[in-house]
């Protein structure tokens, strides 16, 4: 039976490879996670990532722009500051600068900074 040990490794390796990189398109942020909380958002923040490598983000009062890369997968966003955006809006702002991590995984963007994830959805 030492087939099946070696099966279930490249089933396992193989599922893993749904990920792919980092791509242009509208991405409606759900949920930022940590360790002991989950926060959904309490209203669209919609994250755009165009094809010629600008970015944009309306948060509750302010907008956000800037430019991202597939290759290194990077995104970098400049925000106005009026005023009062949640703190929802704020943290997620601060985990897409910050992180050094963007797994795309289907029809799910996960962006990651040490145990914290902000998870956004494709729209159609």
């Amino acid at each position: 039976m030492k087939t099946l040990p070696h099966l279930v490794l490249l089933l396992s390796l193989y599922a893993c490879d749904t990920q792919a990189p980092l791509r242009a398109g509208r991405w409606d942020a759900r949920t930022i996670r940590t360790p002991s909380s989950v926060t959904s958002a309490a209203k669209t923040y919609r994250l755009e990532l165009r094809a010629d490598g600008t970015a944009e983000m309306e948060l509750d009062a302010n907008t956000c722009i800037g430019t991202w890369t597939a290759e290194p997968e990077s995104i970098s966003l400049t925000c106005t500051y009026r005023c009062c955006d949640s703190v929802f809006a704020e943290r997620l702002v601060r985990l897409i600068n910050r992180s050094p991590a963007y797994v795309v995984d289907g029809s799910l963007l996960r962006v990651t900074l040490g145990d914290t994830i902000a998870e956004f959805r494709a729209v159609p």
